[in-house]
């Protein structure tokens, strides 16, 4: 789409016709590469997609011809959207510093600048500099996640073990506990889970359980008791 937008590949050339005709092709770029990942999630082969761009966003058709007519003592490069340092430059509201140079947040060109062949996007406008990332999976049966049991011992030596089971199968369960990770040991079925909390206090505690990097369950809830106040017994992975 790069290819198409900013260096006119496929004789599309903003110069030579006003009419956005890329946009068609831009629409089979994308429907072309969302039934490729259908196929592979179909397959089997893979449980999620992530689609993201090299640098940023794109709203697929934004004209503007606007020349910011002043002397930046370089030739505006990139389109136009970034020059060297100039003391004239500072008077531009949407003109950020960057080390040496200035770079557009906007449509507008500095003089000088090339114009693109199709669309130009703006040097730190959103569409540059905030990175989409799409993730697809297929839909599935929601999973359902217990805590066993509530309470949970544990003393300075040893700290306390949560102990998950799962309705379905988990690859790579994460246990987040305040931002903090905390793996599982192994798990034969992938679906009971135990989770050594290390340097947890004792407390009431909220986790946040991550799998196959997407969320799969939030408000999981368990108190950490000291040892020596608790009947609860020792256990492993069920």
């Amino acid at each position: 789409m790069d290819d198409i937008i900013h260096h006119g590949k496929e004789n599309y050339d903003y110069q030579v016709t006003k009419t956005p005709l890329h946009l068609i092709r831009e629409l089979e770029i994308m429907d072309d590469v969302l039934r490729k990942a259908l196929d592979k999630l179909e397959s089997g082969k893979n449980r999620r997609i992530l689609i993201s761009a090299d640098h940023g966003a794109t709203r697929m058709a934004v004209i503007n011809e606007k020349v910011i007519n002043i002397d930046v003592n370089s030739k505006g490069t990139h389109c136009g959207r970034v020059c060297a340092y100039s003391d004239d430059v500072k008077t531009i509201e949407a003109a950020i510093p960057e080390g040496e140079y200035y770079i557009l947040a906007s449509y507008d060109r500095f003089r000088g600048g090339r114009a693109a062949d199709v669309e130009a996007h703006g040097g730190a406008t959103p569409e540059e500099t905030i990175v989409p990332v799409i993730c697809l999976t297929l839909p599935g049966k929601q999973i359902h996640v217990t805590v066993k049991p509530y309470r949970i011992p544990r003393s300075y030596k040893e700290p306390g073990v949560l102990k998950l089971f799962s309705d379905g199968v988990l690859h790579e369960p994460v246990l987040y506990v305040q931002g903090t990770p905390f793996t599982a040991e192994r798990s034969i079925d992938g679906q009971n889970f135990a989770f050594p909390l290390k340097g947890l206090g004792s407390g009431k505690y909220t986790a946040e359980l991550w799998a196959d990097g997407m969320v799969v369950a939030e408000d999981l809830h368990f108190e950490l008791v000291s040892r020596a106040g608790s009947s609860t017994n020792k256990g492993g992975i069920l």
